[in-house]
C-alpha cells in the first residue's frame, strides 16, 4: 500500500533503495544513513536529487549521451529497486525490465512518476526537467555494450589487442574470434 499524503519515516532499507535508484551506487556512506534515517522519505529523495553528486554522476552523463555510472547490481539490488518503485512511487513491475541492470531505464521508469517529477521540477524548473528527461530517453534507446576491445595488429590468424569490461574491469571477458 502506498501513503499517498502521510509522512513516511525513511528506514536503512529505503536509504539503501534511493542510493541504488537515484545514483546507482549499491552501499550508502554511514554518515548518509545517519543523515537520512528517521527523516522523511521524500525529504530524502529531495535532497539527493538536488545533490552535486545526482548533477555529476547522472545528469550530465544523460545530457553527454554516455551510460550512466552504475555499480553491478545483484539480484538482491534489483529486488529492491523494483519494490522500492512499486512501494514509494507507484510504478508497476512491469515498468521496470530488471533483468538489463541498465540504471537509466530503471531511473527513467521511476522519475516519470509524478512525485518524482515533483521534485525535479523543484530543482532543476521545467524546462531543466523535460531536457534530461529527453536526453535519458534518447540515451536509453541507444545499445551501449560493457563490453571494450581494440585491436592492435591482425596477421594471418593471430589477433593482438585488448578487450575489458568497462562496468566490472576484474571480470574476464571471453571471446570467440572467427
Amino acid at each position: 500500500m502506498i501513503a499517498w499524503g502521510k509522512r513516511r519515516s525513511c528506514t536503512e532499507e529505503d536509504v539503501r533503495f534511493l542510493y541504488l535508484f537515484v545514483l546507482g551506487v549499491q552501499q550508502p556512506a554511514k554518515k548518509d544513513f545517519a543523515r537520512y534515517v528517521g527523516g522523511k522519505f521524500f525529504g530524502a529523495f529531495k535532497s539527493l536529487v538536488g545533490s552535486r553528486s545526482f548533477r555529476d554522476r547522472v545528469i550530465e552523463a544523460a545530457l553527454r549521451q554516455v551510460p550512466l555510472p552504475q555499480e553491478i547490481w545483484t539480484a538482491d539490488d534489483f529486488q529492491r529497486v523494483q519494490a522500492g518503485l512499486k512501494r514509494h512511487f507507484a510504478v508497476p513491475d512491469s515498468a521496470v525490465n530488471i533483468h538489463d541492470n541498465q540504471a537509466g531505464e530503471v531511473l527513467f521508469a521511476g522519475l516519470s512518476a509524478p512525485r518524482a517529477q515533483k521534485a525535479l521540477h523543484q530543482h532543476y524548473g521545467t524546462d531543466g526537467c523535460q531536457q534530461f528527461m529527453a536526453a535519458l530517453a534518447r540515451l536509453n534507446s541507444q545499445n551501449h555494450s560493457p563490453i571494450f576491445c581494440h585491436i592492435d595488429e591482425i596477421d594471418g590468424v593471430r589477433v593482438r589487442g585488448y578487450a575489458y569490461n568497462k562496468v566490472d574491469m576484474g571480470k574476464a571477458v571471453v571471446m570467440d574470434v572467427f
